[in-house]
């Protein structure tokens, strides 16, 4: 497996303004629902590039499809975002072009799971997973080829 990339949750559990009881309030992610570590590799087993994201608790999650190319990693009790599997054989396009494709595509995936899946309070974890995607998508594809 590759090394974990660490994170700094503090700088990724920013305040947000919620309305509680016709209160509008500022409010923090609970740091159970902040990854402090992303990784990214393609995973033989599974023929699959993987995406992890590590919590500071663990917990057991189950695959939730998401379109034909992607399956998302959720936890099983607290609804987290703790992986996303990316089909990308079947993808059937080069590394540069694939990584552009698969960050778009993970955007469209974690928006739509979190709409349509009722997980709403997880919103802002979704949204922490498409910005270190989006920021450290560099390190988290390098062991993207399925030939290595």
């Amino acid at each position: 497996m590759s090394q974990w990339l660490k994170l700094k949750p503090g700088a990724l559990n920013t305040e947000r303004l919620q309305l509680i009881r016709g209160v509008q309030v500022n409010v923090f992610m609970s740091p159970h629902d902040v990854p402090g570590a992303v990784r990214g590799e393609f995973e033989k087993s599974l023929n699959r590039f993987v995406i992890e994201f590590k919590y500071m608790d663990e917990e057991p999650w189950s695959r939730v499809p998401s379109d034909n190319n992607i399956e998302l990693r959720v936890g099983r009790h607290s609804g987290r975002l703790h992986g996303i599997e990316i089909d990308v054989v079947g993808l059937h396009a080069d590394k540069v072009e694939l990584k552009m494709h698969i960050v778009d595509m993970i955007k469209q995936a974690l928006t739509g799971f979190a709409q349509h899946s009722g997980k709403n309070n997880r919103i802002a974890n979704y949204e922490i997973a498409k910005n270190v995607i989006s920021k450290e998508q560099d390190q988290i594809f390098a062991g993207m080829s399925p030939s290595k």
